[in-house]
C-alpha cells in the first residue's frame, strides 16, 4: 500500500522502488496483491518512459490467468502506445478495454471511471472529436466521482479543447479551472501545471484572436 500512495503522489520513483523488488519472487497468476503491484509497477514504468517493461509486465502477469481478462493490466498497455505516439494502436486496444470494464459485473463502474479518460484522449489525437465528445457526455460524472488522476487530467483537457473548438472559451477555461481546483486538493501538481499552462496558452490565442479582429476593422 505504501507504493500505491506513492503512485497517487505521482513520485514515480520511489513507487518503482517498492514495487519492482516484489515481483521478482512472485510468480504469474497470484491475488489480489499480485495483481496491485504489477499494476503499480506497470503505471510507474509508462511514466518512465520504459514503454516495453511495462507492457513486458502486464503480459508476464497474464501469463499466469490467461482466460481472467484483467482490464487495469490491459489498460496498460494502451496507455504505453499512447505516450509513445502510437495513437491508433493505443485507441484499439484502449476501446476493448473500456467495453471489457463497462460490461464487467465483477469490476463494477470504478473501472470504467479509472481507465475512459485515455480513450478520450486517443479519440482526440485521432481527430475523432464526436467520438471524444461522446465519451466525456457519458462518463464525465463517473469520472469525477472515481477521482482517477490520468482519467480526470486527460478528460478535462480533451473537454477544455473541445468548448474551445466550439467557440465557447469561458466554458473552456471553467474546465481548466475546475482540473486546477482538483490538482490543488489532492497535491497533485502535476495536474496543477498542466491545467495552468493549457490557461495560458488559451489566453494567448484569444489574446492573439481578440487582437487580429482589432486590426481588420
Amino acid at each position: 500500500m505504501k507504493a500505491y500512495r506513492c503512485m497517487r503522489r505521482d513520485d514515480t520513483a520511489a513507487q518503482l522502488r517498492i514495487v519492482e523488488p516484489m515481483l521478482q519472487d512472485a510468480p504469474p497468476g497470484g491475488g489480489f496483491q499480485a495483481v496491485l503491484a504489477c499494476y503499480i509497477a506497470g503505471i510507474g514504468r509508462v511514466y518512465a518512459n520504459r514503454f516495453e517493461a511495462a507492457r513486458e509486465v502486464v503480459r508476464w502477469r497474464l501469463r499466469g490467468q490467461p482466460d481472467n481478462p484483467k482490464p487495469f493490466l490491459e489498460m496498460i498497455e494502451g496507455f504505453s502506445h499512447l505516450l509513445q505516439g502510437h495513437v491508433d494502436l493505443a485507441a484499439e486496444r484502449l476501446a476493448s478495454v473500456v467495453d471489457s470494464a463497462v460490461h464487467s459485473a465483477a469490476l463494477g463502474t470504478d473501472a470504467t471511471g479509472v481507465i475512459v479518460g485515455y480513450l478520450i484522449e486517443a479519440r482526440w489525437q485521432q481527430n475523432r472529436i464526436d467520438d471524444a465528445r461522446r465519451l466525456i457526455e457519458q462518463h464525465a460524472e463517473l469520472i469525477d466521482a472515481v477521482g482517477a488522476a490520468d482519467s480526470t487530467l486527460f478528460s478535462y483537457r480533451v473537454r477544455a479543447r473541445l468548448e474551445a473548438l466550439a467557440g465557447d472559451t469561458a466554458a473552456a477555461q471553467k474546465a481548466l479551472q475546475r482540473l486546477e481546483e482538483y490538482g490543488y486538493r489532492e497535491n497533485l501538481d502535476r495536474l496543477v501545471a498542466w491545467s495552468l499552462y493549457d490557461q495560458a496558452l488559451m489566453a494567448r490565442s484569444e489574446e492573439r484572436r481578440v487582437g487580429k479582429e482589432c486590426r481588420s476593422r
